[in-house]
C-alpha cells in the first residue's frame, strides 16, 4: 500500500530513533491497556448472541464511543477494540463473524 500523494523518495529519511520511539510507545499503549480490553471483550462476547444481536451490540458500543467526540484517540480505540473482537471469535471458532464485524465497522465509518 502506497499512501503517499505526493512522491515519497523526495522526502527526508526518519530516523532509526524516530522508529523505535514510535515502537516503544506502542508497546506501551498495547501493555497498558491490553487487560482491560479482553475484559470488555468477554462481556462483550456471552457466545449466546444471535448474528443480529452481535451486530446491535457492535452498533451500540461504537456509537456510544462517538457519542460526545470524534479524535484519534477513539479511532484507534475503535480498531483496537473491533481487533481484539475479531481476535477473540476466530479463537472461539466463530471467524465467520469476522468479515461481518469488517463490513459493519467500513459500514460505522462511512
Amino acid at each position: 500500500w502506497n499512501f503517499c500523494t505526493t512522491n515519497c523518495h523526495d522526502l527526508p529519511p526518519l530516523s532509526q530513533q524516530f522508529y523505535s520511539s514510535l515502537s516503544k510507545f506502542m508497546s506501551a499503549l498495547d501493555n497498558k491497556h491490553r487487560a482491560d480490553l479482553r475484559q470488555t471483550i468477554v462481556s462483550f462476547n456471552d457466545g449466546q448472541l444471535s448474528l443480529e444481536e452481535t451486530k446491535g451490540r457492535l452498533d451500540l458500543v461504537l456509537n456510544n464511543m462517538f457519542s460526545e467526540d470524534i479524535n484519534w484517540g477513539r479511532i484507534i480505540a475503535m480498531l483496537a477494540f473491533v481487533s481484539e473482537l475479531c481476535l477473540a471469535y476466530i479463537i472461539e471458532g466463530r471467524a465467520v463473524y469476522v468479515r461481518h464485524f469488517v463490513s459493519w465497522t467500513t459500514h460505522f465509518i462511512q
